[in-house]
């Protein structure tokens, strides 16, 4: 059994527990100047979770002077306005009206940010992941075979008898020489 050793001692002082479901996210102040309802701010719905996603800040509105947001806020996902959660355009335009009758000069957006995974790191080769090459094997197969290929993107492709025998066949895959395997031989 592996032994799990505590190498560190005391209560470690950078602990912190999030409800954010989220991950990385960032919040951004926006003064309220113009008449823009969303204050530039262009949110269209998600199509799987009907959350708001930042498209664009619009031209001569405060939110177009929000610097690099295009390299790092666009695709965000709205999280909150003011610390209010909000869920729909109409709940960030009634935040928003809700500051400017309140005659608070910035509205707090907070967004949750898109994670970002390089394919090409630092020697610019395409990096593949085993669950691509799953899928790729799949599709690959089926042509081979003219069966029908691999659609649904989250149910992964059943993986049978015969392949698992074909590619230990061809030598891709190591066979597992159990008790119970040799007994059968």
């Amino acid at each position: 059994f592996p032994t799990i050793r505590n190498m560190t001692t005391g209560i470690p002082s950078d602990f912190s527990l999030s409800t954010n479901p989220f991950g990385n996210s960032t919040e951004i102040s926006i003064p309220i100047k113009r008449l823009h309802s969303t204050l530039g701010l262009s949110l269209s719905p998600h199509p799987d979770s009907n959350r708001l996603i930042l498209k664009e800040c619009l031209p001569l509105t405060p939110a177009s002077r929000i610097p690099r947001w295009r390299s790092t806020l666009r695709d965000s996902t709205l999280i909150a306005v003011n610390d209010i959660p909000v869920e729909s355009l109409s709940d960030v335009i009634t935040a928003v009206a809700t500051a400017r009758l309140s005659l608070i000069p910035a509205v707090s957006f907070t967004l949750a940010t898109p994670e970002r995974v390089n394919i090409r790191p630092d020697n610019n080769v395409p990096q593949i992941y085993f669950d691509q090459l799953n899928i790729m094997s799949y599709q690959h197969n089926a042509a081979r075979t003219n069966t029908t290929s691999w659609s649904d993107p989250h149910n992964p492709p059943p993986v049978d008898d015969s392949m698992v025998h074909a590619a230990i066949a061809r030598g891709h895959l190591k066979p597992r020489l159990t008790r119970a395997f040799l007994r059968r031989q």
